[in-house]
């Protein structure tokens, strides 16, 4: 049977332009119209996916140009695409990337063939908007952009102003959304709320449906859709990602524990691994079959009282150490393995003990960007000298002095080192970083050095 792998790239010129909201809505809007929608996030975003896999009743993945081999990327979209409606958020604006021509949403669109619908704010401009159009519409002939949602638009006058100025331009204005304060979301310092923290969000994102429903025009979204060429090779590969931690992984899963990668998930699973869950707020502990216990990020931040008094929980980890379980924490996790977390009110609590480096969110400061990351020793990541990418995205500070068993040499997207990071002590290793992919593997294909997957 033929596959098809037909899709769209939702995107913007900047952040706040919408693209999140609109997303949610063209989602639900497919799903009520009978297509099966199969969603996905540019970059290393965690909360917007959650999002996604509701209002899609389908768990979204992660497409990341930079950090991502174009092997995973081909490989997910086989594994998920097939027959389905492929929509895609972009992430910040269009173009934004680690440099002008790496790691942006337009990269991702030269990648797939996939055309870009391009959503405009149009809250504070009216015949500007034609110049905006404009430039980007000819700023990269790699990628096509088939069509305008003008956004946030004040009145039908203010229509009429954005579609005589876009007349010239020869460019289909696929949506024309008024504007409706009552669809903003909150957000703090990581990024919007999660999605299961709102009460009622499959209502909400009916609500973002019904607001956009006579606004949009479904039909020609839907046919501006162009397929993605997948080479032969790789359709019915299962993912080729990081390898499994262990043949049974518990991952803490809770409020202050949620962003794991789905195609981790995907990934372990084909391999064989079980996975199951537990929430450390709830002072649980994993299941004692497990041989692995993962702490991914999360806010740990927000919940300090509850993580200084959740004893069983913090005893399973020594429990775990001593009986040389494998422990791996990212960030959030990474953070709980130390002596303590410092709050924002000041006060120090408590945490696992495990590793000594204390953190403190009593002052926050961003710590932001990509990371290219090379293991310093074998342990259960892999053999020294194996190439990670990943992501660091945190407002907490690690008050440590310098390691001499470091988990990762590391340096930023641009190739500039950086400090170690992180520690590997026996069985347990952790660090700030979010893994994404493998950068050098013996699985490499001419595919993992391809800029589009038609050759």
């Amino acid at each position: 049977m033929k596959r098809d792998y037909s899709g769209i790239i939702l995107a913007a010129p900047s952040s706040g332009s919408g693209k999140t909201t609109i997303t949610l809505g063209l989602l639900r809007l497919l799903l009520q119209a009978g297509q099966q929608p199969q969603a996905y996030k540019v970059g290393p975003d965690y909360i917007d996916t959650h999002y996604h896999s509701l209002a899609s009743k389908s768990e979204c993945h992660n497409l990341d140009p930079w950090a991502m081999r174009p092997l995973l990327i081909a490989q997910i979209i086989a594994h998920l695409g097939a027959n389905k409606f492929n929509l895609v958020e972009g992430m910040m604006g269009l173009f934004d990337g680690v440099t002008p021509d790496s790691g942006s949403t337009a990269d991702l669109a030269r990648l797939t063939g996939w055309p870009v619908i391009l959503i405009i704010d149009a809250s504070k401009q009216s015949h500007s908007v034609g110049a905006l159009v404009k430039g980007f519409l000819s700023y990269r002939k790699d990628v096509e952009i088939a069509g305008i949602i003008l956004n946030k638009v004040g009145s039908s006058k203010h229509a009429e102003m954005l579609k005589q100025v876009l007349k010239p331009l020869n460019i289909a204005v696929l949506g024309i959304i008024p504007r409706n304060p009552d669809l903003e979301r909150p957000s703090r310092h990581l990024g919007l709320h999660q999605a299961h923290e709102h009460k009622n969000i499959d209502v909400f994102i009916d609500k973002v449906a019904e607001h956009l429903k006579p606004h949009l025009n479904l039909s020609l979204i839907q046919n501006h859709a162009q397929a993605c060429s997948l080479p032969q090779q790789i359709v019915g590969d299962e993912l080729k990602t990081i390898a499994p931690l262990g043949k049974h992984i518990a991952i803490a899963k809770d409020d202050a524990f949620s962003f794991v990668y789905a195609h981790f998930i995907s990934s372990w699973n084909k391999n064989g691994s079980e996975i199951s869950y537990f929430s450390p707020l709830s002072d649980e502990t994993p299941d004692s079959s497990c041989d692995t216990v993962f702490l991914p990020g999360g806010y740990p931040e927000l919940h300090l009282p509850a993580l200084e008094t959740a004893q069983n929980f913090k005893q399973s980890l020594t429990d775990a150490a001593q009986h040389n379980k494998t422990i791996y924490a990212e960030c959030g996790g990474h953070m709980v393995l130390g002596q303590s977390i410092t709050g924002k009110d000041q006060k120090e609590y408590p945490m696992a003990g495990l590793l000594p480096h204390r953190t403190s969110f009593s002052k926050p400061k961003m710590t932001l960007g990509y990371r290219k990351l090379e293991l310093t020793q074998d342990n259960l990541l892999g053999t020294t000298g194996t190439i990670y990418n990943g992501h660091e995205f945190h407002y907490s500070q690690e008050l440590a002095e310098p390691d001499d068993m470091p988990l990762f040499k590391m340096a930023n997207a641009t190739g500039v080192t950086l400090p170690n990071t992180g520690y590997h002590r026996g069985n347990i290793c952790s660090s700030f970083i979010h893994l994404i992919d493998i950068a050098k593997t013996q699985l490499t294909t001419d595919l993992d050095q391809s800029e589009h997957f038609v050759f």
